[in-house]
C-alpha cells in the first residue's frame, strides 16, 4: 500500500491510503469465502459457486463493498503501526476513490501533557476539630432512633406522629381523601403542600380541623398560578418518643453495646472525626488536582471532547430510561435537538477529558498500578444482598466489571499519591555562607584555646 501522512493541529494526523492491486486481489477472496456461505446461486450448492459467478450473481458493487469491508481496518492498522503512531481510538474513514482503493484515515494522537512542576504544589490538610455540640447532637439521635413512639396526653408538637384522616379538594376537585395516615409533623415540611404541618400544631385526639392553604404551582406554559386547597383534617391519636436516660445503660443497647457512657461519647466522637477526616482528604484530593490542571499544558484532539458529550448525552438517555422516560420525549420538552444537547455538553466535557488525561499522566509518573491482591479486597467490600447487590456482583465479575473496578482503583491510589505529594513540608531554600558569616566563622575557629 502507498501511505502518505499529513499533519494537523491539535494532534490530529490523516493518512492517504492507497491499496496495490495483490492487497486488493487478497481481499476479495476474503470477501470471497465470506459470501459464498451466504449466497444461494442457481446452478450450485451453497458454498460451492465460483468467485466469478458469485460477483456476477452478487453484483459488482456489492462484491467490492464487502472486499472494501475487509481490506481498509486491516490495512488502516498495519499503516498506523508502520508509522509509528499512537492512535486514542478508532481512526475516523471516508472512501475517497475506488478505482484503485483509496481511502482517508483520521486518526486521533494520544494527548500531549505537560504537568510542570506538580511535585512543587503545597497545600494544608483542612484542621479536622470535633466539638462537644457535635457529639451531643449525634448521642441525641441514637437516644431519638431507640426511643419508642407512644401515646400522648398532650396537644400536637412539631416532631410528633399524628394518626389523621386527611380530606383535600382544589377548585372542587378532590385530590386527597385518605384514612389513617402516619404524619411526623415537621417544620417546613413541603408535604402534602407547604404550610400543612403547621396547621396541625396544637390539635388533640379527637380533634378535627378545617382550613385552606394557597399554594403556587407553574402552569403548562411556565407561568406562575395558585392552587388554594380546602383541607378537612380529622387526628386519631397523637405520639411522642419516650426519651430513653443517656447514662451507662443505655450505652450498653447501642450497637453491639458499650460498657459505659464516655465509651459510647469515645466512639462517637471517633466516628464524626473519621467522617470528617475522609471529607478533608476529599476536599484536599479536588484541591490538589485542581491546582495540577491549572498548571498544566494538555492538547488533544477536539474529537475526544466530543466523543465525551456524546458518551454524557448517553448517560443522561439510560438515567431518564430509569425513570421511564424517553430521551426524545425529553428533548421535545426542552426544545432541543440531541445534536444541540451534545453541544450544551462541551464545556463539561472539555473539564472531564482534561482531568482524566491528568490523572492518567500522574499515575504514568508516579508508577500507581493495583495489584491482584488489592483487586480481590475491593471486589469483596461489594454489596451482596438483594436483586441489585448480586447483578452488580454478577456484573463485576466479568472482565469488562473488573476492568471498570480496576479502574477506579488506579484513581484512587492516584490522588491518594497527590495528596501525599502536597501535603509535603514545604523544602526550606539553602541558605549559602556569606563573606561576614565565613569571615567570623574562621575568626571564632582561631580564637579557640588551644
Amino acid at each position: 500500500m502507498k501511505v502518505t501522512v499529513e499533519h494537523l493541529p491539535s494532534r490530529q494526523v490523516v493518512l492517504n491510503i492507497e491499496a496495490e492491486a495483490e492487497e486488493m486481489d487478497k481481499s476479495k477472496k476474503q470477501a470471497y469465502q465470506h459470501l459464498v456461505q451466504r449466497a444461494r446461486v442457481p446452478g450450485f450448492r451453497q458454498g460451492k459457486a465460483p468467485m466469478a459467478m458469485l460477483e456476477r450473481y452478487a453484483g459488482k458493487a456489492v462484491f467490492l463493498e464487502e472486499a472494501i469491508q475487509h481490506l481498509v481496518p486491516e490495512m488502516t492498522a498495519k499503516a498506523v503501526e508502520e508509522q509509528g503512531i499512537e492512535a486514542a481510538g478508532e481512526p475516523q474513514i471516508e472512501i475517497v476513490e475506488t478505482e484503485p482503493v483509496t481511502w482517508k484515515a483520521t486518526v486521533d494522537l494520544t494527548p500531549e501533557v505537560d504537568l510542570k512542576g506538580y511535585k512543587n504544589i503545597r497545600l494544608p490538610l483542612p484542621p479536622v476539630k470535633v466539638g462537644k455540640e457535635e457529639i451531643d447532637n449525634a448521642l441525641e439521635e441514637l437516644q431519638s432512633s431507640q426511643a419508642p413512639w407512644e401515646p400522648a396526653e398532650r396537644k400536637a408538637q412539631m416532631g410528633d406522629l399524628l394518626t389523621v384522616d386527611i380530606h383535600a379538594d382544589e377548585g372542587g376537585r378532590q385530590v386527597a381523601d385518605d384514612k389513617g395516615v402516619q404524619y411526623r409533623l415537621m417544620e417546613g415540611s413541603p408535604s402534602p403542600v407547604p404550610g400543612f404541618a403547621e396547621q396541625l400544631v396544637g390539635m388533640g385526639g379527637g380533634e378535627g380541623k378545617e382550613f385552606t392553604i394557597s399554594s403556587p404551582q407553574v402552569g403548562e406554559e411556565g407561568e406562575s398560578q395558585g392552587a388554594e386547597y380546602n383541607f378537612k383534617v380529622q387526628v386519631s391519636e397523637v405520639k411522642i418518643k419516650s426519651l430513653p436516660v443517656l447514662d451507662d445503660e443505655f450505652a450498653k443497647g447501642v450497637g453491639e453495646g458499650f460498657d459505659t457512657l464516655k465509651a459510647l461519647r469515645d466512639d462517637v466522637r471517633s466516628q464524626i472525626r473519621g467522617s470528617k477526616d475522609r471529607e478533608a482528604k476529599s476536599e484536599l484530593q479536588e484541591k490538589a488536582l485542581k491546582a495540577v490542571v491549572e498548571g498544566a499544558t494538555v492538547v488533544y484532539s477536539p474529537n475526544i471532547a466530543h466523543h465525551e458529550a456524546e458518551h454524557m448525552v448517553q448517560e443522561q438517555e439510560d438515567r431518564l430510561s430509569r425513570n421511564r422516560m424517553s430521551m426524545d420525549d425529553y428533548l421535545q420538552g426542552v426544545g432541543k435537538s440531541r445534536e444541540e444537547l451534545v453541544e450544551e455538553m462541551m464545556a463539561s466535557a472539555k473539564e472531564r477529558v482534561v482531568r482524566s488525561i491528568v490523572v492518567t499522566e500522574l499515575k504514568e509518573r508516579e508508577n500507581i498500578d493495583v495489584t491482584d491482591e488489592e483487586l480481590e479486597e475491593e471486589l469483596k467490600s461489594l454489596p451482596g444482598g438483594g436483586q441489585e447487590g448480586e447483578a452488580l456482583r454478577r456484573f463485576f465479575d466479568s472482565p469488562e466489571g473488573r476492568q471498570s473496578i480496576r479502574r477506579s482503583l488506579l484513581t484512587r491510589k492516584t490522588l491518594e499519591r497527590l495528596v501525599e505529594i502536597v501535603s509535603q513540608p514545604a523544602k526550606k531554600p539553602a541558605v549559602k555562607a556569606t563573606k561576614t558569616a565565613k569571615a567570623k566563622e574562621d575568626k571564632a575557629t582561631n580564637d579557640e584555646p588551644a
